[in-house]
């Protein structure tokens, strides 16, 4: 099985796309260390896996807590022998999971310091738990989930959120600079509205629904995956999550921005063009050669292609497009 040997730590395993992840893992073959604070939810998440074969090693871990964390890696690690992959699920919105919809100057600091702890600071506590093990091996990948209000920005309640998720694509940069020398990747999985609860269906796209979340996991497992090698790409900052999305009044939202690129003339180490490092028009060439980050907009509703400076561009023109190796290859226009 595809999986087969290797071990995926996902936070917020106990119920939605951290449940779904390690149930999918699973069942291509991979260990599955389900975190999560819900120690009744994770127990039935952990007996659903193990009544369909699967191997698994449910957590009770509060991720704002380092010790925890550390805990929870040196553990999973003495009962499967490595860590492969890192999945960071664990989050939501302060406001709507702390049950207070205040807007942001009336926010309680309570509330707001819940988004940060769990949103911001319990990712980059597992990233510093698990990193160094997989830098030691020399193999591992860590995707990590931003959100669309991240990249269109929310007022309210979700000021403090958009800022958090607007952090992972600095932290998953990071991290891939770090880890590129050791063979460890680093993706941020940009959705727009995924079915994980009734009121994302009611959010405008142009493709007339949200993503339902096993279309979300399916493309999570392919950049888990040795499939996704080549994704591993710096993103380009001129590039908007909001592409599909639909306008207060019914019309498309541009993508990008107008003005200069720039694209490099040199050959890359396969032989294919070398892109320039700097911001890319969105008709630029884009080469899965240079830096070992990934930027991935999901091929959800409102996010219907990929696009990254120098890395791989993914068209997806429905939400069930495959995935395939990337090949340097010019994006198609929004």
């Amino acid at each position: 099985m595809e999986f087969a040997g290797r071990t995926a730590f996902i936070t917020g395993g106990a119920s939605g796309m951290g449940l779904l992840s390690g149930q999918k893992l699973a069942e291509a073959g991979a260990n599955v260390v389900l975190c999560d604070v819900n120690r009744a939810a994770l127990e039935e998440a952990a007996e659903g896996i193990r009544a369909t074969g699967g191997k698994v090693l449910p957590l009770v871990v509060d991720i704002r807590r380092y010790p925890e964390v550390e805990q929870a890696e040196k553990t999973a690690v003495e009962t499967f022998g490595s860590i492969d992959i890192l999945l960071n699920c664990a989050g939501g919105m302060s406001g709507r999971c702390c049950n207070n919809y205040a807007s942001f100057e009336k926010l309680p600091i309570e509330v707001i310091d819940w988004g940060l702890d769990v949103n911001l600071r319990g990712a980059i506590y597992c990233c510093r738990a698990i990193l160094g093990g997989m830098m030691e091996r020399r193999r591992g990948v860590i995707i990590n989930f931003g959100s669309v209000t991240g990249e269109q920005g929310g007022g309210g309640p979700s000021l403090d959120y958009s800022a958090e998720k607007s952090a992972m694509k600095g932290m998953t940069k990071s991290l891939a600079i770090l880890g590129a020398p050791y063979n460890v990747r680093a993706c941020c999985v940009i959705p727009g509205p995924v079915l994980t609860r009734p009121g994302m269906a009611n959010m405008k796209t142009l493709l007339g629904r949200a993503a339902e979340p096993i279309e979300l996991v399916d493309f999570i497992l392919y950049l888990c995956s040795d499939k996704a090698a080549g994704c591993c790409c710096s993103p380009d900052r001129r590039v908007s999550a909001e592409n599909g999305r639909i306008s207060s009044d019914g019309s498309p939202r541009k993508i990008c921005p107008d003005g200069a690129g720039e694209r490099g003339s040199g050959a890359g180490v396969d032989g294919t063009p070398q892109c320039s490092p700097r911001f890319a028009r969105p008709g630029g060439f884009h080469c899965p050669v240079s830096s070992r980050a990934a930027y991935i907009v999901s091929p959800s509703s409102r996010s219907v292609l990929t696009r990254t400076s120098y890395g791989v561009s993914v068209p997806s023109t429905s939400p069930t497009a495959k995935f395939s190796p990337p090949q340097c290859q010019r994006p198609v226009s929004g």
